[in-house]
């Protein structure tokens, strides 16, 4: 399977979970405000997609790098924007 498409697959399969745990545990909003997270949330997950694409090919095609090498340096990239995003943004204090 080419390794575009392994990681999109991949990357699709974890929105539900990512979603539900940090809106939960993480973040811990329990208010009734689920479809505006929602929204925010696949914001900031085609964000992330778009950037874990991005690193991904780099490394391979400039760096010439393996495709896992590729989705390990995407994590770095793709776990900071989105930590700060969901906080500041997706799953912020409402008052």
């Amino acid at each position: 399977m080419p390794y575009n498409a392994a990681a999109s697959i991949s990357y699709i399969g974890a929105i539900y979970f990512h979603f539900t745990l940090n809106r939960r545990l993480t973040f811990k909003a329990r208010n009734g405000l689920v479809l505006s997270h929602a929204k925010r949330y696949i914001t900031v997950a085609v964000i992330n997609y778009v950037l874990m694409l991005t690193v991904l090919n780099a490394t391979v095609r400039i760096f010439s790098l393996s495709p896992l090498a590729g989705l390990i340096a995407s994590v770095g990239t793709t776990f900071l924007t989105g930590f700060l995003l969901m906080k500041r943004w997706v799953f912020r204090h409402e008052q």
